[in-house]
This record gives structure tokens, C-alpha cells and sequence, in this order.
């Protein structure tokens, strides 16, 4: 059935790849599914040969997976979600041309229910006003964020409304130390 032109079938590639689902002219189009010798599998909408509409990728690299879900453009995701199963972290935006780095405004989810709002360059959290609302108290803290970390003093608002300002001292993946000013 490699010779599919029109309708639905099943292509084997020279690499190993297989593609079952929709061909237009002889190129996948439509729905379908591409899995990979790599282990990673697309399921979802192609146009003429790439990936490009609402898609799922499964990526699983040396132990590691990792769901790509979205709209896709030119083989890459576009807009919508990372999500780690590994660690249990999301992020959510838009994305660079390679698919994997977010690009401008999105948001990350930490696995004990913190978000983190704000500009991303790479995979990093960068933002002179990026916004972190914390799972465990309800407060958010508003301040600059570099390289992934908060940095300097932010202004903490409290479930009542109330401010005041703090101190990132530490942080990590897990959790962040902040000290009243």
C-alpha cells in the first residue's frame, strides 16, 4: 500500500517511518498518524506532507517523555502545550520556529500547582514583571524573573489584598525562599 495516491492507506518510508492515514496527490494530507524509528509518534492533521493544524506529539528520548499538543506549522508546534510527564511540569504559549522554545508571553505549571506568568526567551523565564501565583498560600508575587529564577525584590499580595515587598533568596525546581524587606 506504499503507493497510495488518494483516500486513506499506509506508506512505508526508506528510514524505517510509517504513516497511516490520509493522502492527497500522494502526499499525507488530512488526518493521520507518523510514527518514527526514533520512538516519537504525531497524531493529527497534515497538509500536503507536513504537520500543520491541531496535533499530539509523542517524544520519548533516552527515558524522557515529553507530549507536544497543539497546532503545528511546518512540522514544528506552533501554539499550545509541553507537558513532562517526568517532572510534571506544563508549559503552555507560543513557540519558536524549532517547536520546542517558547517564544514571548506564556505560562508554566509546577507539578504542586504554582504558575509562573510571563515572557519566556528560550525555555527560560525572563520578565521584569513576571507574576508567580503560589498554590500552597494563594499569594502572587509580581517581580523580575532571569534565567528561570526570580531575582531582587517583589511585591507580594496576599489573599486578603494586602502588600508588601520581598526578597527572592533561593530557588529551584521545587520551591522558592523569599524574605520580607
Amino acid at each position: 500500500m506504499n503507493n497510495v495516491q488518494n483516500g486513506s492507506g499506509r506508506r512505508e518510508y526508506a528510514d524505517g517511518n510509517v504513516y497511516v492515514g490520509n493522502f492527497e496527490n500522494g502526499q499525507r494530507h488530512g488526518h493521520g498518524q507518523m510514527e518514527r524509528t526514533d520512538g516519537s509518534v504525531y497524531v493529527g492533521n497534515f497538509n500536503y506532507d507536513q504537520e500543520d493544524g491541531f496535533g499530539q506529539l509523542l517524544v520519548n528520548k533516552t527515558g524522557r517523555a515529553n507530549f507536544y499538543v497543539g497546532t503545528f506549522k511546518n512540522d514544528r508546534l506552533y501554539e499550545g502545550q509541553i507537558i513532562s510527564p517526568t517532572n510534571g511540569t506544563v508549559f503552555s504559549g507560543t513557540f519558536h520556529a524549532d517547536g520546542f522554545t517558547l517564544s514571548s508571553q506564556g505560562k508554566y505549571f509546577w507539578p504542586n500547582g504554582d504558575i509562573y506568568e510571563g515572557t519566556f526567551v528560550g525555555k527560560a523565564m525572563e520578565d521584569d514583571n513576571g507574576l508567580l501565583r503560589e498554590a500552597s498560600t494563594g499569594w502572587t508575587y509580581v517581580g523580575r524573573w532571569t534565567k528561570g529564577d526570580p531575582v531582587g525584590i517583589h511585591t507580594r499580595t496576599k489573599q486578603d489584598g494586602s502588600e508588601d515587598k520581598v526578597l527572592a533568596v533561593k530557588s529551584d525546581f521545587k520551591a522558592r525562599i523569599w524574605k520580607e524587606v
